[in-house]
């Protein structure tokens, strides 16, 4: 019987594979497992002792073998195979003569658990995974999955659950093939780490490490702590590092940032930058700092619109690449930049080097697509897209630009789809989520002719838009207004259209560098042209498009060229101004509109 019977507690297939893990010991040593001159004596051995197995070394049982042993007998059901397949796997490896301890492909390195409790702390264990993920991913054969999917995963899972079981029930929600956990405490200045390696398919331990010093010494133990498990996972031992001795000041300041950058909010990110900074002048060639300002100012530059910032970023990603070319969050956030300042075709080169650098990062070929769809490219864009959200469905941004792509290629029904997933994901722990997706819905069921319900989906974005603090507040809105506007248009309530335009251009004039913000007001002019019966202002549209000096034009979901410019065609279609039109049409195809004007 296994312990956990003698102990009355729920049974699971772990269970049967301690009682056949008995038998095979018996079969291979000649002798019971659990010795004993009385069946009580054999009952208490279960519960208090390990078997024998140095008498299975002696009788020259081979070393894999007697691994597969002791793991299906190990008395903590937390470190015995999951199942009689993953049993059964291990001995046909070892009947194979194949490494029963095969080479992983695919790691998730959760951050290690704060014992001490004290959340000004929380920087050790963050620094020490983000230590781990970036020294285990040096080796070429493996993945390190991306610790922002780990940490949402995790938050997903009960913590009742136990370590162990949580590490697998994580593996494999996150589809991995180990999972490196852990935890820390500092009593006074001594530090202790405790680090714990699983594998998924069997839930065997393959490592249980701890290492001791001081809060000073952290960087120093985080390196042996990285040794033990590419040790452990039986990985060709590297050079430390790029060969560049890490900072404790800085690794700490560096620690601190990541942990405010996961928030995403605007004041997290100031105070990101201010401790990235300050990492940066202790250790200017500290590249993970350097990669890290780069992602900071280009998340600031969303909010400030301010070129300035795009230039920091740009700055910063160019002499992080400069020190290490392999860094792909360098790679990424240059990548971005250049999205930002339309050069579409290098951004999506460069998203695609990092892509290349990190596989699993679902944030790459996010911005690759995004370039492309930008670039009047969506049916490119597409498996770049989908890619993104095979990768980490757990992305409300990248939700958006699938179903944008989608919608730009008259894909309504994926379209609506993707936008509901968006929408959903509003209010959960996600990375990049949105604040006004239901407005993207009321496009979709604008053009299906569902003006009623295309009607509240609008306005429930625009709530969700206004109750938020997020980094496109403005943008959500005023897109809302503009969907809302139009579905008033084709239900022939030309005072609720008129007033829904006139806010969005009321909100311009008070923040003109909002991103995309030109887009939208052009748009809410060929609104105006129906709503108002002004034909006049078609001219005033294509002047502000052109020009593009006033207002922040830079495209988006929802706010494309070719959306912009088939509005303004729209309108002059219905105002009977036909060769305008077909002018504005033809420009408007000429970067990527499907879409077609009503017969004459």
């Amino acid at each position: 019987m296994a312990p956990e019977q003698l102990r009355g507690e729920s049974l699971d297939a772990r269970t049967d594979v301690f009682q056949f893990g008995a038998v095979l010991y018996e079969m291979l040593a000649g002798q019971c497992a659990f010795a004993g001159d009385s069946p009580l004596e054999r009952l208490a051995a279960v519960l208090n002792q390990d078997p024998e197995f140095d008498l299975l070394e002696r009788r020259q049982i081979p070393a894999d073998l007697r691994k597969v042993v002791a793991c299906a007998l190990a008395r903590d059901r937390s470190n015995r195979y999951v199942s009689a397949a993953a049993f059964l796997r291990d001995l046909e490896d070892v009947v194979r003569g194949t490494v029963v301890t095969g080479l992983p492909t695919i790691i998730a390195i959760k951050d290690f658990d704060n014992a001490t409790g004290d959340p000004e702390l929380d920087w050790i264990g963050s620094g020490t995974a983000e230590r781990l993920s970036a020294e285990l991913a040096r080796h070429p054969r493996v993945t390190v999955i991306p610790r922002e999917k780990v940490g949402r995963a995790a938050q997903l899972l009960d913590p009742h659950a136990g370590g162990g079981a949580t590490d697998l029930a994580l593996g494999q929600q996150v589809g991995c093939a180990w999972v490196v956990s852990g935890a820390f405490e500092v009593l006074g200045a001594a530090l202790t780490v405790t680090m714990r390696l699983a594998e998924v398919a069997t839930g065997r331990v393959g490592s249980n490490e701890r290492v001791d010093g001081t809060v000073k010494e952290v960087c120093a133990m985080q390196g042996k702590l990285a040794t033990a498990a590419a040790m452990a996972l039986d990985l060709t031992p590297l050079a430390t590092g790029t060969g560049h001795s890490y900072s404790l000041e800085a690794h700490e300041s560096f620690a601190r940032a990541r942990l405010l950058l996961d928030r995403l909010s605007k004041a997290s990110v100031e105070q990101a930058i201010e401790h990235l900074e300050r990492a940066v002048t202790i250790d200017p060639h500290y590249v993970p700092a350097l990669a890290g300002l780069a992602w900071a100012y280009g998340f600031r530059s969303i909010v400030t619109t301010d070129p300035a910032d795009l230039d920091s970023a740009y700055r910063f990603a160019e002499r992080a690449i400069a020190l290490d070319p392999g860094n792909s969050e360098a790679h990424m956030w240059r990548g971005y930049v250049l999205l930002r300042r339309h050069e579409y075709d290098e951004a999506a080169r460069a998203s695609h080097r990092a892509s290349e650098l990190a596989p699993t990062n679902a944030t790459s070929p996010y911005f690759a697509g995004s370039a492309l769809m930008f670039g009047g490219r969506s049916s490119d864009a597409l498996p770049f897209l989908q890619r993104s959200m095979d990768l980490d469905g757990k992305v409300g941004m990248g939700w958006l630009a699938l179903g944008s792509a989608h919608l730009s290629v008259q894909q309504l029904p994926e379209a609506l789809y993707s936008f509901t997933r968006a929408r959903d994901l509003e209010g959960a722990p996600v990375r990049f989520p949105t604040a006004g997706a239901a407005a993207y819905i009321a496009e979709v069921l604008r053009r299906q002719g569902r003006f009623d319900d295309a009607r509240d989906r609008s306005l429930e974005g625009l709530e969700s838009a206004e109750r938020s603090d997020h980094a496109y507040r403005d943008f959500f809105r005023a897109h809302a207004l503009v969907v809302l506007g139009r579905t008033a248009l084709d239900q022939n309530d030309l005072p609720a259209a008129r007033a829904a335009f006139r806010q969005v251009l009321a909100q311009a004039q008070g923040r003109p560098r909002t991103r995309s913000c030109g887009q939208l007001v052009v748009q809410a002019l060929a609104g105006i042209v129906r709503s108002d019966y002004q034909p006049e202002l078609i001219a005033e549209g294509l002047r502000l498009f052109d020009a593009q000096e006033i207002y922040n034009f830079e495209p988006f979901f929802g706010a494309l060229d070719e959306q912009t410019l088939f509005e303004l065609a729209a309108s002059a279609h219905a105002m009977d101004r036909r060769d305008d039109a077909r002018m504005i049409v033809a420009r408007a195809r000429a970067v990527g509109s499907l879409r077609v004007l009503p017969p004459d």
